[in-house]
């Protein structure tokens, strides 16, 4: 019994870290931009905080969350993006604004902004999403956005980690 409310008091505090980072992030950032459906615009699917987070903690889970990284569109060098993960159907996809550009953070970080996008625009209704820029140059954007799989192509036939099946 001991030994399960441990990891239960754990798991919480990871959770409350990842939600305070999460407001701070985003209460001192006008960057953050949630999405809004308009009329006649592109059709926008809700998601849920709980899928959103789901990512965050996997985001952590990776092999050296901590160790800095560099992310770009070009060839060869660092991590290459955009890349995406699933969970449910909430997305969240990483790119750079341009292909000439690059940046180097840790996966951490992403977490913790994806935290932001996920307390400031999947948390709060209408539940779309949103985007934010990260890292230190601020030329990289995590996206969070609810996703219906069969139209969303960007997705269609990548496995999910909503059911443990990850590439």
């Amino acid at each position: 019994m001991l030994i399960g409310l441990s990891h239960a008091m754990v798991k919480f505090k990871s959770f409350c870290f990842l939600c305070l980072c999460a407001m701070i992030t985003s209460t001192f950032s006008a960057s953050l931009i949630c999405f809004r459906q308009r009329p006649g615009g592109t059709i926008l699917y809700p998601t849920t905080f709980k899928e959103c987070y789901e990512i965050q903690k996997f985001l952590l889970r990776r092999d050296k969350p901590h160790a800095p990284l560099t992310f770009s569109r070009k060839p060869g060098i660092g991590y290459k993006v955009p890349d995406y993960w699933t969970v449910g159907n909430c997305a969240l996809i990483i790119d750079m604004h341009s292909d000439d550009e690059e940046d180097t953070m840790s996966f951490a970080d992403i977490a913790v902004e994806t935290g932001a996008v996920n307390a400031g625009c999947v948390a709060r209704p209408p539940h779309f999403g949103g985007t934010f820029p990260v890292g230190p140059k601020k030329v990289m954007n995590v996206t969070l956005i609810g996703s219906a799989r069969s139209q969303l192509g960007l997705l269609r036939g990548r496995p999910t980690i909503g059911n443990i099946s990850i590439s």
